[in-house]
């Protein structure tokens, strides 16, 4: 796979330094909550699902972001797919009923292999 803007990937570099940013204000979060006593204790209290469901949309938000920069350089393939052509052969029985007057595919046959003939 190639891109046809390249030089858009390095927006990818982009993507760790919100990661950090969002470290960060993490930290200063949570160096706020230590000075009051009652919020450390709502904190206790969250359970572990809780802990995790606050951390969702910026994970989403930053998939998002790293699928659009990718799409933005342009990504395409070249695929061999394979080939359409194939063979058929037709094979016809024209042999003529007993007690029957001249048959229908005799006539078709008899088209058939004057025009095989004549193709090359």
């Amino acid at each position: 796979m190639t891109f046809l803007w390249p030089e858009l990937l390095w927006l990818l570099g982009v993507v760790p330094v919100l990661i950090g940013i969002y470290i960060l204000l993490l930290r200063r979060k949570k160096q706020q909550m230590m000075r009051y006593a009652g919020l450390g204790m709502v904190r206790d209290a969250m359970g572990v699902a809780q802990k995790f469901r606050r951390h969702v949309p910026p994970l989403v938000f930053l998939l998002a972001l790293t699928a659009l920069i990718v799409a933005v350089a342009r990504p395409h393939a070249t695929l061999t797919l394979p080939s359409q052509y194939e063979t058929i052969i037709l094979a016809m029985d024209c042999r003529r009923p007993a007690g029957l007057g001249p048959h229908r595919c005799g006539v078709l046959c008899r088209h058939r292999v004057g025009s095989a003939a004549s193709d090359p």
